[in-house]
């Protein structure tokens, strides 16, 4: 998306940050999830999942 409105905005010259800027902002708050919660529809779905998840071993009971 951003990348298509940048060679929209091309001819402008350096304008196009002027208005990327404000469009990357209303896109960031009017989206709960960012752009990829409309995409995945709310489903747990993870490109690149970077995430880890670290369990402790229990402890030996006496």
């Amino acid at each position: 998306m951003f990348f298509a409105l940048q060679q929209v905005l091309e001819p402008y010259g350096v304008w196009y940050p002027v208005v990327l800027g404000p469009v990357a902002i209303a896109a960031a708050r009017s989206t709960r999830r960012g752009l990829w919660g409309p995409v995945t529809g709310g489903r747990d779905v993870r490109f690149l999942p970077t995430g880890y998840h670290v369990t402790l071993p229990t402890p030996p009971h006496p």
